[in-house]
């Protein structure tokens, strides 16, 4: 039988397999790079170049069109403010899902083009932990919302009480307009 200290040796006298060792390395530097000149001192090959020009451009592209929303969100303009341009220049209805932390900053947010279900709205925002989260949907016709749409608010309303996420509102964008269903009092 090993005694205790035979068990629990030091990390330096442990054999480590090399993969659990490069693990342990450093940190990339990569993630640091913002120029194509640093890419090149990695001393890649020359013919490379228009592949790194394309990753920086790709890169760059990414970090413009996903950087999120640092500002809260307390009202329905200022969902309007936020999504009026995205929303708005979209061809056909679509709904976008907006998902809220505990202090209502953006951190998720998911494009539909046909009606939400709830389950599939619910378990985005499970999976998201979300505390809250709205949807939003563009028009190209008077700002109203239906009979079917305030049904399916009130669904949306009770199945999230019952799992403990708020649906804070339902938010119709078009023509340079909003409507808002909390403020029309349909939640």
């Amino acid at each position: 039988m090993k005694s205790p200290n035979q068990l629990a040796l030091p990390l330096e006298q442990q054999e480590v397999p090399t993969s659990w060792r490069v693990t342990r390395q450093v940190p990339s530097k990569l993630k640091d790079i913002v120029h194509v000149s640093e890419l090149r001192a990695l001393r890649l090959n020359p013919n490379d170049d228009g592949l790194l020009d394309a990753i920086m451009e790709l890169g760059a592209r990414h970090r413009n069109t996903s950087r999120p929303f640092h500002g809260t969100i307390n009202t329905p303009s200022d969902l309007f403010h936020i999504y009026r341009d995205q929303v708005e220049a979209l061809d056909k209805v679509t709904y976008l899902l907006v998902i809220v932390g505990t202090k209502h900053h953006i951190t998720h947010t998911f494009l539909y083009t046909e009606v939400p279900t709830i389950q599939s709205v619910l378990r985005r925002a499970v999976a998201r932990a979300a505390a809250a989260y709205f949807i939003v949907r563009n028009t190209d016709k008077p700002l109203s919302i239906t009979i079917e749409e305030q049904n399916m608010i009130g669904d949306f309303v009770d199945k999230s009480d019952v799992i403990g996420i708020d649906f804070m509102d339902y938010v119709i964008i078009g023509s340079g307009a909003y409507m808002s269903a909390r403020e029309e009092g349909c939640i």
